[in-house]
């Protein structure tokens, strides 16, 4: 991903945050808070990946978030998120991958998980009395979680194990936010460094040696709806 849009982001969540000098009521505090948001994530897979794993499929996600508000315009704030799995069957007779052709009658089965924790700063511009918009900085430590099957005749590049490893990666949304009281709803866009994600190919690594690479995944764009209680 090109550094410009990255920098954009950045930037509008340095002046979300830089906010407090034009918040309306000025206070710090420590306002814990509690919630759960759904996730629709999308990662495209790279290279020969992208033929055998079930990427370019719409995930869905839940997450579990926990954070502190302390002050009117900054948040911080901890989550986990667990995805849907999804399941890709492929006749890969024949198949060129990273420079290995496979054999006749040859079939994989990979199922596809993400589970990880992350780490967010929210900075909040106020819109109104309940209103505010949102920018998110974070980083997260994601792990693909994989199954392979073989289910065909024996290949030359079939994969019975494999792999993900864990790896943090950036963190960038934008969005908007509705507070009443104790309850709040909020929705934001989102940019995840899922590039950066490594499998460990296991059996196949020896068979296809140095043509194949471990960064499986571009990285993700997602779209989140969240409601939370705070006290």
């Amino acid at each position: 991903m090109a550094m410009k849009p990255v920098l954009k982001f950045l930037v509008a969540t340095g002046v979300c945050v830089a906010a407090n000098g034009v918040c309306a009521h000025y206070h710090l505090a420590t306002d814990p808070y509690l919630g759960l948001e759904y996730k629709l994530s999308y990662t495209k897979g790279k290279d020969s990946w992208k033929r055998l794993l079930p990427t370019n499929k719409v995930n869905n996600n839940g997450t579990i978030f926990a954070g502190i508000q302390f002050h009117d315009c900054i948040a911080a704030e901890l989550g986990y998120t667990q995805s849907t799995k999804h399941t890709k069957y492929s006749d890969t007779s024949f198949w060129s991958m990273f420079g290995v052709t496979d054999n006749a009658g040859s079939q994989q089965q990979i199922k596809l998980s993400y589970r990880g924790w992350n780490f967010d700063l929210n900075g909040q511009y106020p819109a109104g009395d309940s209103f505010a918009f949102l920018g998110t900085v974070g980083v997260a430590s994601i792990k693909p979680k994989l199954e392979a099957t073989n289910l065909g005749a024996t290949s030359n590049a079939s994969i019975a194990t494999m792999s993900g490893k864990s790896r943090a990666a950036l963190r960038l949304g934008v969005g908007a936010q509705y507070t009443q009281g104790m309850f709040g709803i909020r929705t934001r866009v989102m940019w995840e460094g899922t590039s950066r994600l490594r499998v460990n190919t296991g059996s196949y690594l020896p068979v296809a040696g140095a043509n194949v690479t471990q960064k499986a995944f571009k990285d993700t764009l997602a779209w989140t709806l969240g409601a939370f209680v705070r006290w």
